[in-house]
């Protein structure tokens, strides 16, 4: 028994997928129905749906999940959604705010935290900062409700200052990888994260960036954005493109 233990648990590869499996069919792991408990009394008025929280309606912050599952920022397995990518995941959890307020998803982000990612919060976070992180800032960016998550987690997942702008410099895309298949869509919303890692968050500078990493002969087809194009405006005219190839 020892030796089959053994090689489960140095198998991250069938851990993972062994997850999917069981998140996949989670009435499997359940007994039967109980009876009926007592209904509770109808929460204040106004309450509705904003208090609601479910991780995975949100997604999961896991930095290390397996290359088995591709090299995407964002891996959908079974019904959940999987960030990579420490800007992406903080992306999502702007959209989240918006739609539960800032002081439900300030409390639950360590529910959507997966692997080092949740390491790194039950192990290296004092209990001090944690209650830190639950509260709003009080200094900088009052306007932004999950500000001391959002610093916590870029300083700890983000690259490097100069790898962000070396990483940033070097994504391009070429005619070859336009006729390999590759997805231009896909190039557009890597160079945009990779723009807001490397400092660069002002919309006009991240869309002209995207069009200078084309390959001139795509150039040539796209017209360059000014200060008045926006990010879907932009987007568009790419997948337009893309559908001629």
């Amino acid at each position: 028994m020892d030796t089959v233990y053994k090689a489960i648990v140095d198998n991250p590869d069938f851990i993972n997928r062994l997850a999917d499996v069981l998140r996949g069919n989670p009435g499997g792991l359940r007994g039967p129905r109980g009876p009926s408990g007592t209904p509770s009394a109808p929460g204040p008025a106004g309450s509705g749906d904003h208090g609601h929280w479910r991780a995975d309606e949100v997604g999961f912050f896991f930095p290390d999940l397996h290359s088995s599952y591709g090299s995407a920022d964002i891996v959908t397995i079974g019904k959940d959604s999987f960030y990579r990518n420490a800007s992406v995941f903080l992306d999502r959890l702007d959209d989240i705010v918006k739609l539960r307020g800032g002081e439900i998803v300030r409390a639950n982000i360590p529910t959507c935290l997966h692997g080092t990612a949740l390491q790194w919060y039950t192990t290296e976070l004092s209990e001090n900062e944690k209650s830190f992180f639950r509260g709003a800032s009080t200094t900088t960016n009052l306007q932004d409700p999950i500000h001391r998550w959002k610093v916590a987690i870029r300083r700890r997942w983000d690259p490097p200052a100069s790898v962000a702008l070396q990483n940033f410099m070097s994504t391009r895309y070429t005619l070859s990888m336009a006729m390999s298949g590759m997805s231009m869509i896909q190039y557009f919303s890597t160079k945009i994260r990779l723009a807001k890692e490397a400092g660069f968050d002002n919309v006009y500078q991240q869309l002209l960036a995207v069009w200078n990493g084309l390959d001139i002969e795509i150039r040539e087809h796209i017209a360059e954005p000014d200060e008045d194009t926006s990010m879907e405006k932009f987007r568009k005219s790419l997948e337009e493109r893309e559908r001629l190839w």
